[in-house]
């Protein structure tokens, strides 16, 4: 009789123990069955460059957290290609009628100083829904040398500006 009033306490000592394991587990791990039991959208995009952006950096759609980068690759070389970083998305379900074939992609800092978040903007209603595996090719940033060689081509068109107010000026006097 003594044995069986002692042995309880330990019993439902050590079920509290396992259930507290178990939640602790659950836990843990809740991020990777809840996406098991919902599978993301993905889709990929095409940027010029990703600094710090690497597995697991956030993703919003319309300022909203729905995501996270899945992977990061070198984008194939490619004659007529400026991307150099192909990013994996997984983007929650719910988002996908946001994500449509116009949608912008651009990275932006959360805080001054830290890491990017990879922020999509929602594209217009008359664009097509972005099915899954589809690529999303973000604004590609002009190169300085694009620059310059641009603003070389508008000194002329500046110098002639100066003339022609010049003459205006002398012909108002």
């Amino acid at each position: 009789v003594t044995w069986r009033r002692q042995g309880r306490p330990a019993i439902a000592g050590c079920l509290l123990i396992l259930g507290l394991a178990g939640l602790a587990l659950l836990i843990l791990f809740a991020d990777g069955i809840r996406r098991a039991l919902r599978p993301p959208y993905r889709i990929h995009v095409l940027l010029a460059d990703a600094p710090n952006v690497r597995a697991g950096t956030p993703v919003t759609v319309a300022g909203l957290r729905a995501g996270r980068v899945a992977g990061v690759a070198l984008a194939p070389l490619d004659h007529d290609n400026a991307a150099n970083a192909v990013l994996s998305l997984e983007l929650e379900r719910a988002v996908r009628s946001q994500v449509r074939r116009d949608s912008q992609v651009r990275l932006r800092q959360r805080r001054f100083i830290g890491d990017p978040v990879v922020d999509v903007i929602p594209g217009s209603p008359t664009a097509a829904v972005l099915s899954p595996g589809d690529t999303l090719r973000a604004g590609i940033r002009p190169r300085p040398d694009d620059a310059v060689a641009l603003a070389r081509t508008l000194l002329p068109a500046l110098d002639s500006l100066r003339r022609a107010t010049a003459n205006l000026g002398a012909a108002w006097r």
